[in-house]
């Protein structure tokens, strides 16, 4: 028997040409999945050639884009949709942040993931598995990230309403919340690694993708079959508090 096997299922992955999303599409597939990517970029058909994916380019900001994006006929229905296409904008305080910033923001991180929710299903077999990148900073605070956090609690927040909705179909709603994760959105930062960890119960804030993607990957699988409308949080224990050597 295989464990987490995703050969024969068809998976689908927003902001998937680069960063998170891009390392889940490879995971995905070196699991046996058919992966299709989508983004807004243009060398996106190249990667996509390059990795065996498919690709779709859409932005997923805009209504008929993602009705298109899902509209597809019942041998083309997805077992697994990753919505993870977002940005992570920093603003020095709430006075700084310029409304346009604010609502680009917003359209980012929550509009795609309410227009992925509402037109994603119906694309989706009944028993797959829908799964939303949200944060760390959801349910917590840092500076400068008031308007992020408010856009990623949003995110939990329709995980939980899409769980209760879509439950009679056992198509499982959940949300992945990364810590940080160096990569094209969020570069390292060796001094926040170092301030960071120390509010971290393994003493550093990065990871390295590998070590996120396992959490989509179960997610994926059907040995998560019972698990739905969770925020799992993958961030080495950022929100428990500080160490206790760090107060001596």
């Amino acid at each position: 028997m295989v464990f987490f096997d995703l050969r024969g299922k068809r998976a689908l992955v927003t902001g998937g040409t680069s960063g998170i999303g891009l390392a889940v599409a490879r995971r995905f597939a070196a699991a046996g999945a058919q992966v299709t990517i989508v983004g807004r970029r243009m060398q996106g058909q190249a990667l996509a050639e390059q990795e065996h994916f498919h690709f779709e380019r859409a932005d997923v900001t805009d209504e008929n884009a993602v009705k298109a994006l899902f509209t597809v006929d019942e041998a083309g229905r997805y077992d697994v949709v990753v919505l993870n296409a977002g940005v992570g904008d920093v603003f020095p305080s709430l006075a700084e942040t310029p409304l346009a910033g604010f609502q680009a923001l917003l359209a980012s991180n929550i509009t795609s993931t309410y227009l992925g929710m509402r037109f994603a299903p119906a694309a989706m077999v009944d028993g797959a598995s829908l799964i939303c990148t949200s944060s760390a900073i959801a349910g917590h605070t840092l500076p400068g990230l008031a308007a992020y956090g408010v856009s990623k609690d949003g995110v939990n927040a329709l995980v939980r309403s899409a769980a209760m909705e879509l439950g009679p179909r056992a198509i499982r709603v959940n949300a992945i919340c990364p810590g940080g994760v160096a990569s094209e959105m969020v570069a390292y930062d060796a001094e926040a690694d170092r301030q960071l960890g120390r509010q971290t119960a393994l003493g550093r804030a990065y990871m390295s993708e590998e070590e996120l993607v396992g959490a989509y990957h179960w997610l994926a699988a059907d040995e998560s079959r019972f698990v739905t409308g969770q925020a799992l949080r993958v961030d080495g224990g950022f929100a428990l508090g500080y160490r206790e050597e760090d107060h001596e």
